[in-house]
């Protein structure tokens, strides 16, 4: 496993402290999911536009005019 560091909004922090004092669980423990999720979901987008733009025939590697 990787070990990341990210900033997050205030009230997000506010909310996985409460989580893990309830929960007894890690920040690290309650985090994972939302940063995998996040990835994933992203990924699934770029794919998404990918797949759309070979289907139209545009190319993102054509070379502009150099």
């Amino acid at each position: 496993m990787k070990q990341i560091s990210v900033s997050i909004p205030d009230y997000i922090y506010k909310v996985l402290v409460f989580l893990t004092d309830v929960s007894g669980k890690s920040q690290s423990a309650i985090c994972t999911p939302w940063v995998e999720q996040g990835i994933l979901h992203e990924f699934s987008k770029y794919k998404e536009t990918h797949e759309t733009l070979e289907r139209l025939n545009i190319s993102l590697d054509d070379d502009k005019g150099n």
